[in-house]
């Protein structure tokens, strides 16, 4: 990807608020892969329940779509509603209880596509924070295994942290739809973050 856009994308990422554009210069295409990776990971963390991933991406796409209209980008601005067609589309068979699933080739092409727009749109940091709830997945599940290998111990009773909560005796359902509110919420920070900062 890099390779076909790195004129577009360049070698810098803006910070916003502090209105700074840092050229990491050979670093970026390490820090690239690691943005993929990173968003791809999550976004099949997230895949896990009934309408979860689906759902949250849903939500969390929404901000791109009013930045690659600001930035006159057409072409996302249609590939973009066209994903958010297909998973309204997908959700009508994956709500509760599901007819159809995701599986890793939906959840990790969802996290690249996160990642792209994230590097074609120079929204790095609104990225991360419209991604909220893949990166809280992420990083449950990371601590977890990091506290296993280490100590020998876990911190969660289950990761990807949907399942602890499920654990406990919530529903599937009622977890699902808490989740959406927090996507919700986190795209509306995404958006606020790309816009003012």
């Amino acid at each position: 990807m890099y390779l076909l856009f790195y004129k577009h994308i360049g070698t810098s990422i803006y910070l916003p608020f502090l209105h700074w554009n840092v050229d990491l210069g050979f670093l970026f295409a390490p820090f690239l892969v690691l943005v993929f990776a990173t968003e791809a990971n999550a976004v099949n963390f997230t895949d896990g329940m009934d309408g979860l991933c689906a759902g949250v991406s849903f939500f969390s796409l929404i901000p791109f779509v009013l930045f690659a209209l600001k930035d006159g980008e057409s072409n996302l601005v249609l590939l973009i509603l066209g994903v958010l067609g297909a998973l309204l589309g997908y959700l009508y068979y994956n709500h509760f209880p599901a007819k159809i699933f995701m599986g890793d080739s939906g959840s990790l092409a969802l996290g690249a596509l996160f990642a792209s727009l994230g590097f074609i749109l120079h929204k790095e940091v609104a990225l991360f924070f419209a991604g909220l709830v893949f990166v809280w997945e992420m990083f449950c599940v990371s601590l977890q295994l990091f506290s296993v290998i280490v100590f020998h111990r876990r911190i969660f009773s289950y990761t990807p942290i949907h399942y602890a909560f499920r654990l406990k005796g919530i529903s599937e359902t009622r977890i699902v739809g808490s989740f959406y509110l927090l996507a919700i919420l986190s795209a509306a920070i995404g958006l606020l973050v790309g816009f003012f900062g």
